[in-house]
């Protein structure tokens, strides 16, 4: 049984070099006694290159797009979502017996070369028609686990105060090599900052814009 680390925000792990699969699961509670429609926070992941952008708009996995286009009838995805929760934070933990909200599986070896990172975001769904941000949700949290044999390596939780935000980066997953055609190794960094509206649109839409999908 591997220890998970406790992670803070700017925190590292190294991911051991051939591992073949992790996910990350994406956590969060709803404050209770709040009127109106339930909040629906989602969970995306954009692979990018080493400029910070993705390729295309194919490289960005959220409800809308579940995998990457990597995957065929042979070899799965390399990056796939394992579906939407709408309900606030329980209806996956319900239907797969975990406690996460949300999770994004991530096939190390499979990671196309041109991807330098994956980040994974979290972003709150119709925000400003219903006036949600994270002030209605509690305990978030990031966390990577070995999807082979359920070992949970690390997990980040988010402690700033985010009462205003409707999109956060909840961590990222980093390649390290020395050569463009060496598959290297990942870690995965703890980061918790929100997206800065000053330079972008609020929720997913800024997010399409500050990684180059529009």
């Amino acid at each position: 049984m591997t220890t998970s680390l406790s992670l803070e925000k700017g925190h590292r792990l190294s991911l051991e070099k051939g591992l073949e699969e992790v996910t990350l699961g994406l956590g969060w509670v709803p404050r209770q006694n709040v009127s109106g429609p339930a909040i629906d926070p989602d969970a995306s992941a954009f692979a990018l290159r080493r400029d910070g952008k993705v390729r295309n708009d194919e490289w960005v996995i959220y409800y809308n797009q579940t995998t990457s286009p990597d995957g065929d009838s042979v070899n799965p995805a390399s990056i796939e979502a394992a579906g939407d929760d709408r309900g606030g934070g329980d209806e996956l933990a319900a239907l797969a017996d975990v406690d996460d909200s949300e999770q994004i599986h991530v096939r190390l070896q499979q990671v196309p070369l041109f991807v330098e990172r994956i980040a994974f975001v979290v972003t709150i769904h119709h925000a400003a028609q219903r006036h949600h941000n994270f002030g209605l949700l509690r305990n978030c949290y990031i966390r990577v686990f070995d999807t082979n044999t359920g070992d949970e390596l690390g997990r980040y939780d988010l402690q700033e105060d985010f009462d205003t935000a409707d999109a956060v980066v909840f961590g990222v997953l980093v390649r390290t090599r020395s050569r463009d055609d060496d598959p290297g190794s990942w870690h995965f960094e703890a980061v918790g900052e929100r997206l800065d509206v000053s330079k972008y649109d609020a929720g997913l839409g800024g997010f399409f814009q500050m990684y180059g999908v529009i």
